[in-house]
């Protein structure tokens, strides 16, 4: 079933900022149509605040309560994003008593955090020596690649939006 473009405009810009070639291609990979593509502008002055520094759109803040955490657009982990993010945990710090408790939750979690980033260290280095006792193409030959891929096709894209934009 189709979503209304807003919607998944709205929805989108609730977890983080967007510039608009990046917004205009996640949305052609979920599958907008070309016909909604113009009225994205219009959008964003109804529903996003524009940041001049790094040129990129948010959620304007009366919106957040507008939203669906089970939106069907979400993968489970955009829906434990946005319940963090509605939460309003995290929000600004304006006192030393606050920043005091930011500083100890952080801490409380970080020894885990450590802890589950090295065994998944190990684990890609046990899969890259896999890879290779098999005769693989060399593992970091093949990302570098596939970087560099996505890097240049990430660029002719966004050049693509920049032109039918005009």
């Amino acid at each position: 079933m189709a979503r209304p473009y807003r919607d998944r405009v709205i929805h989108l810009l609730a977890l983080r900022a967007y510039k608009k070639p990046e917004l205009l291609a996640r949305l052609q990979r979920d599958g907008v149509m070309q016909k909604d593509k113009g009225s994205l502008a219009k959008i964003l002055q109804q529903v996003a605040k524009w940041n001049a520094k790094d040129n990129s759109f948010s959620l304007k803040e009366h919106l957040f309560q507008t939203l669906q955490t089970d939106w069907p657009g979400y993968t489970e982990v955009d829906r434990q994003k946005l319940k963090l993010i509605l939460s309003g945990k995290y929000v600004a710090i304006v006192s030393l008593e606050q920043r005091q408790r930011y500083k100890d939750d952080f801490n409380a979690e970080y020894e885990e955090y450590g802890n589950l980033h090295s065994l998944i260290d190990k684990t890609t280095k046990k899969f890259r020596q896999f890879q290779e006792s098999w005769g693989s193409p060399n593992y970091s030959e093949m990302k570098s690649r596939c970087l560099y891929l996505h890097n240049k096709l990430a660029h002719i894209q966004s050049r693509i939006s920049e032109f039918d934009q005009q």
